[in-house]
């Protein structure tokens, strides 16, 4: 008997469990506890593969290119279903005279010259799970037997990226490290990535509860690894080179887009996971996890789960919503937060942390580029609409919820709400502090004629300039 549906959920993206079979154990992964886990028997049908391509397309509205994540386990122990499904895709897309977008998920150990031939050929994006050097990745990322991949991973990557050179391929592959508390060197493990070829680079803390994930009392040191990288991304911004580090360029696009998340991601929305035998979850990291299925590919995909999640946003969670960085973050990753406190609700306290921490270097480093003028800079306020003009009786208040960066002689302020950015300096901040809701403009002019050696005019327009511009990004009411 199957769940009556909430509303039918229409996928933009799904991501296929082609393989519950790895040839890796990875001390992190959250694979390891569940029933079938690493049972190379245990594979997606191509009957079933089928199936999610022709539901993607079926869902596809006007001009939209749907997008397949291949994904396992290790998705490479069964490559001929790999390439049928590519295959099987590619003449659907000819079929109905539109596309598709292709993505891999591989620890690299079993690419080959043919297989990265056929990755090639069909545009496939591939992302390699790949922790480092072998003191990290021998570690990390052992085989059943204990020994380490790296011998086994690293010439295979390197000859696989050497393949992409010179197309645009190279910039769609990346590296997807998983850093362990027993190395916190971010800055080293992108400059090793860099060595092997790679232009990008995804870090992503372990979480777990063994040896390898965060815990409260290591915020320290990861913020201290966090900082370094910052240095080396910034110092690339500035020369006008492309960073590797993907994170302060995900974080700066969120920033400049003027975008307010609500929510982490895209799971459970245009972006589902399907489980080996066909069932359907908010994304592959819950397969197996009944709470979070949301129906099948072949009864229906129901959308109860995202609406569950959807009636506590984070402007109603009672540790997100006095968060100053809450609509960049919109809650954190789901499975993250159940892993580390029980409810995806409740965001982990670890990346809360690490979050606001390397949003604020974020907004800073983009102020400075602006002020530098290399682009990039402090993101617009999506509020545009023109307020009145400031009169003499006005008596300006500040915001309650900003949040304050200071930056020398200068003060970053992010307005949670209304998701403005404005960089002041020691003269504006001078205004903003005055901006109590007790002074009129003439009064607050005459507390600033105390400190700054400027005609009563000038200051005038200064000040009445700064609030308006303020005004029209909700900083001051």
């Amino acid at each position: 008997m199957t769940t009556p549906l909430h509303h039918e959920a229409r996928p933009r993206a799904l991501a296929l469990e082609l393989t519950k079979g790895c040839n890796l154990r990875c001390g992190y992964c959250y694979y390891g506890t569940r029933e079938a886990a690493y049972d190379p028997s245990t594979s997606m049908s191509l009957e079933t593969a089928q199936r999610a391509v022709d539901r993607l397309f079926d869902d596809a509205t006007h001009g939209e290119i749907p997008h397949l994540h291949l994904f396992g386990g290790e998705p490479l122990l069964n490559f001929p279903l790999v390439s049928a499904t590519v295959e099987y895709a590619a003449s659907q897309a000819r079929r109905r005279s539109t596309g598709m977008t292709f993505e891999l998920t591989t620890n690299g150990t079993l690419l080959t010259p043919s297989i990265g031939e056929f990755l090639n050929k069909h545009g496939v994006s591939v992302g390699i799970s790949f922790d480092g050097p072998s003191e990290i990745q021998d570690v990390t990322r052992p085989a059943p037997s204990g020994r380490g991949s790296h011998a086994q991973a690293e010439p295979r990557i390197k000859e696989f990226l050497a393949s992409r050179v010179g197309t645009p391929l190279l910039a769609r592959t990346h590296a997807s490290v998983v850093l362990s508390r027993r190395f916190p060197k971010i800055r080293e493990i992108v400059t090793y990535m860099e060595s092997l070829g790679f232009t990008k680079v995804v870090v992503s803390p372990a979480t777990d509860s063994g040896p390898d994930g965060f815990r409260a009392e290591d915020i320290p040191t990861l913020v201290e690894a966090f900082d370094d990288a910052a240095k080396d991304w910034h110092a690339r911004k500035k020369a006008g080179q492309s960073p590797l580090y993907a994170h302060f360029e995900d974080l700066s696009r969120r920033a400049l887009s003027g975008t307010r998340k609500t929510s982490p991601c895209g799971g459970g929305r245009d972006y589902l996971g399907v489980s080996a035998d066909g069932s359907v979850y908010l994304c592959y990291r819950f397969f197996e996890d009944a709470e979070f299925k949301m129906g099948s590919l072949k009864d229906g995909i129901s959308t109860a789960v995202t609406e569950r999640l959807d009636a506590t946003t984070v402007d109603h969670r009672t540790d997100c919503r006095s968060c100053w960085a809450r609509h960049y973050c919109g809650g954190n990753c789901h499975h993250d937060n159940l892993k580390a406190t029980g409810d995806a609700a409740t965001p982990n306290p670890v990346h809360c942390e690490v979050f606001r921490h390397t949003m604020g270097l974020t907004l800073e480093m983009l102020a400075d580029l602006e002020s530098r003028g290399l682009g990039g800079g402090v993101p617009p306020s999506p509020y545009m609409n023109d307020p009145p003009l400031p009169t003499a009786a006005w008596k300006p208040l500040a915001a309650s919820d900003l949040h304050r960066r200071p930056i020398g002689d200068e003060l970053l302020v992010y307005h949670p709400t209304t998701h403005a950015v404005v960089n002041l300096n020691a003269t504006a901040c001078a205004i903003l502090a005055l901006c109590d809701g007790s002074r009129d403009v003439p009064s607050l002019v005459a507390e600033l004629m105390k400190t700054f050696a400027a005609p009563e005019e000038l200051l005038l327009k200064e000040t009445e300039i700064l609030l308006y511009d303020l005004q029209r990004k909700g900083v001051v009411s």
